[in-house]
């Protein structure tokens, strides 16, 4: 006959053992475990990445290389856009409200 032995309960919840669910963080655009996130695992610029002239810094009248634009990260003041995040918290996803107080 093709009649199989009833399944032991534990057999049954080892084969049916779902993938733990992942998201992506609305911050740092990680993957992460929802289940399992870690209050400071998400690294991140809380503000944006923007440049404005040197005529900022210039003395009123100069023009020395005043049109040259200077990039940086408002938030802290770093000048690589690949520099790592200034601020860490846990990764949220996109159906979370983003609670940081800058």
């Amino acid at each position: 006959s093709d009649a199989h032995p009833p399944r032991k309960p534990e057999d049954a919840t080892t084969l049916t053992s779902a993938p733990r669910p992942m998201a992506t963080c609305q911050r740092c655009s990680q993957r992460f475990d929802v289940a399992s996130r870690e209050a400071d695992g998400c690294v991140f610029h809380p503000e944006s990445w923007c440049g404005e002239t040197a005529q900022r810094w210039l003395a009123p009248g100069s023009n020395a290389s005043g049109a040259q634009v200077h990039f940086f990260w408002t938030c802290c003041g770093a000048a690589d856009k690949n520099a790592p995040g200034c601020r860490r918290s846990k990764h949220i996803t996109f159906d979370e409200e983003d609670e940081f107080l800058w």
